[in-house]
């Protein structure tokens, strides 16, 4: 069976920024080609794989998790060649200063933020968030340099921090908001073939596409394969000394998370609970009351509605280059997508 830390982290190195998608289509391919039957990539840069049920007729069952990841976009090149940036997605300016990065040229390139020291800062500049647009990134490049090598406006910049593990089965890195649920939803299928079980439903997982810019990826992939149903697997937040006391925080280490929302299907939350506690699977519930933020919000929305339900594991510091996965709720992730891709009782359910 596949290793889910291991699985996140190559993941994590694919560079798949909101409209790079296609910049790691070779390696997602090639990590998840043996357990598909088809696979494509739509004009949206979603990656569709279709795994396809052992009997005819059966109900379509579409689990989407997405690919993208938030980052920065170059806007201009200042004289001196430093780069000018804006976020792509919802990037947190505060932990940008002095940040490595990735500028994705014509070649990769090294770079760092720029910082003033504390010792330059004056009155309230000790206390001001600065902008994303207001950084700059030193390559140490000039600007007739940095031209010839392909750095223009709209070229993507990356967190460059590689993923790290951690003591007691955790691990560290960029973009596990949401390649951790990609990795998840691959380790279901690795499960399934480890114990020679065939999927009940037509499957299919769709990696998608500009979710952090917008969440038009997969709801455009559940029009092209109008599924009966709809697992949407994505990250959630998880507890820290410092965060608040909601129901929508759960501490690492306390399974899947099953989001009860107004955004999704309530009959179809139920049943995941009703799978986890009949398969001694460790979950945890997430109130999102009107909407969850992800693309559970717009794939029940696709022609005349589609049941759906947002399945995840929490996640530290999102949106950082530090982002804190526990690998136990990884698995017990994976075991509920899987236990769902072999359950009798949802099957006729949606088969009637």
């Amino acid at each position: 069976m596949i290793d889910f830390i291991d699985t996140a982290m190559q993941l994590s190195r694919m560079m798949s920024l909101s409209g790079s998608e296609y910049r790691a289509e070779e390696s997602l391919v090639s990590l998840f080609g043996g357990y598909f039957d088809e696979w494509e990539r739509d004009v949206l840069g979603n990656y569709i794989f279709h795994k396809r049920a052992a009997t005819e007729n059966a109900p379509k069952l579409m689990i989407d998790a997405h690919f993208d990841a938030v980052g920065l976009m170059v806007y201009e090149v200042t004289k001196e060649g430093n780069l000018k940036v804006v976020s792509v997605g919802g990037v947190d300016s505060k932990v940008l200063p002095a940040a490595e990065v990735t500028i994705h040229a014509d070649e990769d390139i090294y770079g760092v933020v720029m910082a003033k020291p504390p010792h330059l800062l004056k009155g309230g500049e000790r206390t001001k968030v600065i902008s994303t647009d207001e950084l700059l990134i030193d390559t140490g490049y000039t600007k007739d340099e940095i031209a010839d090598i392909g750095v223009d406006i709209g070229t993507p910049v990356s967190f460059r921090y590689p993923p790290m593990r951690l003591k007691n089965g955790r691990a560290v890195g960029c973009a596990f908001d949401d390649k951790a649920c990609v990795a998840a939803g691959l380790l279901a299928f690795d499960m399934m073939k480890e114990s020679g079980e065939e999927s009940l439903f037509d499957t299919y997982f769709v990696v998608s596409a500009g979710e952090e810019t917008g969440m038009s990826g997969a709801e455009k992939a559940a029009y092209k394969i109008k599924p009966d149903l709809a697992l949407i697997l994505d990250v959630g937040f998880a507890s820290s000394p410092d965060s608040p006391e909601e129901n929508s925080v759960a501490p690492l280490g306390s399974g899947a998370v099953v989001s009860v929302s107004a955004a999704t299907s309530v009959s179809l939350t139920r049943r995941m609970m009703k799978i986890c506690e009949r398969e001694g699977i460790k979950y945890t519930v997430s109130a999102e009351a009107a909407g969850t933020g992800s693309n559970a919000d717009r794939v029940p929305l696709v022609e005349c509605g589609i049941d759906a339900v947002l399945l995840g594991i929490p996640l530290r510091s999102m949106h950082t280059e530090g982002e804190v996965i526990d690998e136990a709720d990884g698995y017990e992730l994976a075991k509920l997508v899987a236990a769902v891709m072999k359950d009798s009782e949802t099957e006729e359910y949606y088969h009637e």
